[in-house]
């Protein structure tokens, strides 16, 4: 059987320290930074569909006979009902992982894709469609858009299952860590509100900066007179989301904390940030926005607090 390996390898990055004051963190292989003056981690990316569907598949499938828990999977996985139109081709891929309902005959050809934390997952694909580069190259943009259609029950179980994951990282059981993942809180944005987001040196209030000094916007937000480049992306994203790791990082070394998708606070139904419905005034800390379900504009990232 072939195999097409299509996510570029992301190489471990370390915990950024701060020089004679932060507690010294083990050193992790996720993307992942310190929150200065905390013993706590914070993903400097939103949680993309490839991460979540590597979640689905180690916790789902079986290695040695792809037979899957079928409740399990069902619970895990992201509202169809409300998942933009440009996610569902990698949805029906990763359910096709039930071979049960596949012809006798069906001779699989299986992606295998990397999410960000170094987990895999597979999709499996005909031999047609094996054939069609652009197919290979929608996969290869889609997974990387941030996780949407997920459920407040669902964010918790994977900021917790990504933290027992770390917990059997060498450097982690040799420090004698233990490592509890959540959601971040919104007194942990308010502090570090001063420093997350783009924004110049000179600025120094809790308002960020949405444009460059040639007019571009700097991150993924609703706007009446997008620039060239933001054009661009919606162009390769089929507008709303993009993926999770675009435009630059902030001063914390963290991606697109505002705009792109409003991210789940550990209070439930709760959420900040703003996303690509929101202009760049409405995405301020400030402004907290109330969810009861799954959303297509909803994602998250995770936090993970260390101890001994």
């Amino acid at each position: 059987m072939k195999f097409f390996r299509f996510v570029t390898i992301i190489p471990f990055f370390l915990l950024l320290l701060s020089a004679g004051q932060d507690p010294v963190l083990p050193k992790l292989k996720s993307f992942t930074v310190q929150l200065p003056g905390t013993s706590s981690a914070i993903d400097r990316g939103e949680i993309s569909l490839g991460d979540w569907l590597a979640f689905v598949y180690k916790t789902t499938y079986n290695w040695d006979n792809e037979a899957f828990e079928t409740g399990r999977k069902d619970s895990l996985m992201p509202d169809t009902n409300i998942l933009p139109e440009k996610y569902r081709l990698i949805i029906r891929l990763f359910n096709r992982l039930d071979f049960d309902n596949a012809p006798a005959s069906t001779k699989w050809h299986l992606f295998y894709g990397n999410n960000t934390y170094a987990e895999t997952f597979q999709l499996p694909v005909t031999k047609a469609e094996w054939d069609n580069d652009t197919l290979k190259k929608h996969i290869e943009k889609y997974v990387e858009l941030p996780v949407v259609g997920i459920s407040y029950w669902q964010a918790q179980q994977y900021c917790a299952w990504r933290a027992t994951e770390m917990m059997k990282e060498k450097n982690v059981i040799d420090g004698g860590w233990k490592v509890k993942g959540r959601l971040l809180t919104l007194d942990e944005w308010t502090k570090f509100q001063y420093e997350i987001g783009p924004r110049y040196d000179s600025n120094k209030t809790d308002q960020i900066d949405t444009i460059n000094k040639t007019g571009c916007y700097l991150l993924n937000i609703k706007t009446d007179k997008p620039c060239e480049s933001l054009l661009e992306g919606w162009k390769i994203y089929g507008g709303g989301t993009v993926a999770v790791f675009s435009f630059n990082p902030d001063n914390l070394g963290l991606y697109q904390m505002f705009g792109n998708v409003s991210e789940m606070l550990q209070e439930e139904g709760k959420a900040v940030g703003g996303s690509y419905l929101n202009y760049g005034n409405e995405c301020r800390t400030a402004n907290i926005i109330s969810y009861s379900a799954p959303q297509p504009w909803l994602g998250f990232r995770c936090v993970f607090d260390f101890s001994r």
